[in-house]
Parts: structure tokens; C-alpha cells; sequence
């Protein structure tokens, strides 16, 4: 194989060698040599790829969540009705809110119906249907805050606006 690519190599280069003097002010190039012309193919083009190394799973670490925080009024729903509590609620409680409350539109109760990892999803009395995460100021009258959402249960706060 390669005497033949060689050989076609030759067979171009030497008629053109002896072609000196003609016409050409400029001196002829020095012909290549065999070695010049010979083709190389890397051996890495040949080889069989390694298989690739076994790599272990990386390792994953698992931090316990903080236990939730103990309400001040535990899962005492009533202790809302003025519009400052602490409690741990669940989807299906119901807040009712008392009068000392003073919002436009009146609100009279908070319906937890979903608690989960993307909040606690909430219906006011007037109709208002949302999903709170971190905190929301309802009316500008009450303040509800989500303290800590685990396990289908949260800790909420209510507070004064």
C-alpha cells in the first residue's frame, strides 16, 4: 500500500523536476524525499479505546429536618378569633376571625385546604383562594406568616397589620 501511494508521488515529481529552466526565473523547489511523501497514520487511530473506568455513584448526604417549632398556642384554633396566634394548622381547619379584626372586606374565616411543599393553600371568607409561602398580608388588616411546613402540617402566625 504505501509503495504505491510512493510510486503515484514519484510519478508526479519527477517530470516536474525536469522542467528546470523552463520559463521560470525563479530556482525549482527541491523535489521532497520518500520519507517526505510517506503517509503516517498514528497508531491512536488504530487502537480500541479503553473501556471506561467504573466511577462510584457520588454520595448523598441526608440532613434531618429541624423539628418543627412548638406554637404558642399549639393547634388552638380559637386563639386566632382577635387576629394574634400561633398555631399548627392542617388542610380542612377552619380560622375563625372575630370582629376585633377591622379589614374592607371583612374577613371571618381562613380555610386551610392544602398544606404542601409549595405552601399552604388558603380560601378567605370572601372567596380569595391562595397559596402562601413564606408570608401575605390579607386586606391590610392580618398578617399571616408560615413559620414551618412539613408533613401535610404547618406553623402559622397571625398577627395585626
Amino acid at each position: 500500500m504505501h509503495a504505491r501511494k510512493l510510486a503515484a508521488a514519484l510519478a508526479v515529481v519527477v517530470p516536474l523536476a525536469g522542467c528546470v529552466g523552463c520559463g521560470s526565473e525563479a530556482p525549482p523547489a527541491a523535489a521532497p524525499t520518500a520519507a517526505a511523501l510517506s503517509t503516517t497514520v498514528p497508531t491512536t487511530a488504530l487502537s480500541t479505546p479503553a473501556p471506561p473506568t467504573p466511577t462510584t455513584p457520588p454520595t448523598t448526604t441526608t440532613t434531618a429536618s429541624a423539628p418543627p417549632p412548638k406554637p404558642a398556642d399549639g393547634t388552638n384554633l380559637g386563639a386566632c378569633s382577635d387576629g394574634t396566634c400561633e398555631v399548627e394548622v392542617k388542610a380542612g381547619d377552619v380560622i375563625r376571625i372575630g370582629n376585633q379584626v377591622k379589614a374592607t372586606p371583612k374577613i371571618t374565616a381562613l380555610t386551610i385546604l392544602d398544606v404542601g411543599e409549595s405552601g399552604l393553600t388558603v380560601n378567605l371568607s370572601g372567596g380569595m383562594t391562595t397559596t402562601i409561602s413564606g408570608g401575605i398580608t390579607i386586606n391590610d388588616a392580618l398578617n399571616l406568616d408560615t413559620l414551618h411546613v412539613a408533613d401535610g402540617r404547618a406553623v402559622i402566625k397571625l398577627s395585626p397589620a
